[in-house]
């Protein structure tokens, strides 16, 4: 973890502190020695040794498998066109069939405020596409890194799918609605470029390839977690961020346990939807976000 701004870091070292692991710091040469860097006197940097990347393919792999395993049945490739709502059953409708079920958990990333509006739940998010950079490189170290000194941080990490690369980029991007075209993105790339040429030391100047994602964007940057007023056996969890996934245990556990009636030991209020009933901010689609 590295900033230009102190208090960024601050909070990023306190955040570490409270979930019970002290931060590593480093100084500049130490940090510029050990990476291959290029870092300047006006950073501050620390280390979490505990951290790591995950496999998205084997995770998701090992979650459907446990799902078997319940009882559960994985319907992949299988496009929802309405949600109807009733009690005791919820139908779901498709071209490929019908799915009734007693409760119903929406987590549908971009297409959440879509989903969710005819259900009487209105949400201010923002479908944004971004993408990552792949980059040739036999230097760096395999350590994942952040650059916290704006909210539009650039982060890089091992591209473990892809030999040989780093996979770097920035958290932003471009508003836009799922369905649409996209968005040319040319921007930012170019303003990711010299940042990564400036500090690292990859191969070549330029990105070897891309990789397009999306981010679920709330207006404070946290996630949304509720229960359909109208229609209380159905749930929903959306507006993550990019963060989605790295919590997904944890946050599968919270849904599970609201779907159920169990106590699932967290105080879920802070990221209910009502915190954003007075939002009156409107997002101009296909603006940079």
């Amino acid at each position: 973890m590295v900033s230009r701004t102190k208090d960024r870091i601050k909070k990023a070292a306190a955040a570490m502190e409270l979930g019970g692991q002290a931060p590593v710091w480093l100084t500049l040469a130490q940090t510029n020695v050990k990476y291959s860097t290029n870092f300047t006197d006006d950073f501050m940097m620390f280390e979490d040794t505990t951290a790591g990347v995950m496999r998205a393919d084997r995770c998701v792999a090992a979650v459907q498998r446990l799902y078997r395993e319940a009882g559960g049945r994985v319907l992949d490739e299988w496009p929802v066109d309405k949600v109807e709502p009733g009690r005791p059953l919820i139908t779901l409708k498709g071209p490929r069939g019908d799915v009734q079920a007693r409760a119903l958990v929406i987590c549908t990333g971009p297409w959440a405020a879509t989903v969710l509006e005819p259900l009487g739940v209105r949400l201010p998010l923002r479908s944004v596409r971004t993408q990552a950079l792949f980059w040739k490189n036999k230097k760096f170290p395999s350590a994942s890194f952040v650059d916290l000194t704006t909210s539009n941080y650039l982060y890089g990490l091992p591209a473990l799918d892809s030999a040989d690369c780093y996979k770097v980029g920035q958290h932003t991007g471009v508003v836009t609605t799922p369905g649409d075209a996209d968005p040319d993105l040319s921007s930012l790339t170019e303003s990711t470029l010299p940042y990564f040429n400036r500090f690292f030391p990859l191969d070549g100047d330029k990105p070897s390839g891309t990789e397009r994602c999306w981010y679920t964007v709330s207006p404070d940057g946290e996630c949304i977690m509720d229960r359909c007023p109208k229609h209380p056996n159905i749930i929903f969890a959306t507006g993550f961020t990019g963060t989605g996934f790295k919590l997904a245990p944890t946050v599968g556990n919270i849904l599970a346990g609201m779907v159920l009636g169990r106590d699932h030991g967290f105080d879920v209020s802070p990221f209910g939807a009502a915190r954003f009933d007075n939002f009156k901010t409107q997002y101009r689609l296909n603006s940079k976000y």
